[in-house]
């Protein structure tokens, strides 16, 4: 995702009012969720200088953003998904 895509996130976060994520995934994943915790003071400040949000609106409520990243590595493992069921089904 480029910049442009995270401050647009940013953007949907506050506006719904969300500072609590959890990411599921592999290395991708983790990796984009490092850059999107760590631009997020940035992305905050371009919000507010481009008057998206008021300054004391945007700081007194979401100055930090949480993340919570559950890393899924499947090795030999196939994921079966149907009727809201997961089953874990090993490769032969």
């Amino acid at each position: 995702m480029t910049r442009e895509g995270r401050r647009k996130a940013a953007f949907n976060l506050v506006q719904t009012s969300i500072t609590n994520l959890v990411c599921i995934g592999g290395d991708g994943s983790l990796t984009g969720a490092n850059i999107f915790l760590q631009e997020w003071p940035s992305l905050l400040e371009e919000l507010i200088d481009e008057g998206t949000f008021g300054i004391i609106y945007a700081s007194l409520n979401y100055t930090k953003l949480h993340i919570i990243i559950i890393v899924i590595l499947l090795l030999n493992v196939y994921l079966l998904i149907s009727n809201n069921n997961i089953k874990y089904i090993p490769a032969h």
